[in-house]
């Protein structure tokens, strides 16, 4: 989600809080999380944003939110090679709260990335093709290595 939901649903009962753009740190922990659970591709919806700036909120609304995600789809940029590999150790064990997938590298290594979808910090152990690690995540955080 890269949109404000109060522009599709006027007529909801639900509180601004609910009906708010997404923050850049929810966008980012979206993205990640979506990899991590096995999206092998990514589309943002935010048309309104784009060539709409009153729907928005305003014209510097747009840019800052514009801005945000064009950060993030650079941050997932960075890291194409590991997302086109192929798929590495199965994860186990893993604290509730975390989604985490792997990927092996031509270089016969390893990447691990691990999202925290809550609001809370979360940490524990979690499994990798066998071996135990522990992981301490912050709120939303997202932990490539």
């Amino acid at each position: 989600q890269a949109f404000c939901w109060k522009y599709y649903r006027a007529n909801d009962s639900k509180t601004d809080v609910d009906m708010r753009w997404p923050t850049a740190d929810e966008m980012r922990s979206m993205t990640w999380q979506h990899l991590a659970a096995g999206a092998n591709g990514l589309m943002y919806y935010m048309l309104e944003a784009i060539l709409e700036p009153k729907r928005a909120g305003s014209e510097a609304v747009q840019k800052q939110k514009w801005n945000e995600l064009l950060n993030i789809t650079s941050e997932v940029k960075a890291y194409e090679e590991v997302l086109l590999s192929d798929t590495g150790s199965p994860v186990g064990r893993l604290p509730e709260g975390l989604v985490a997938r792997t990927w092996k590298l031509k270089d016969g290594s390893e990447r691990l990335l691990v999202c925290n979808a809550t609001r809370k910090p979360v940490g524990g152990e979690m499994e990798v093709g066998g071996r135990t690690f522990a992981v301490q995540l912050p709120a939303l955080g997202v932990l490539f290595k």
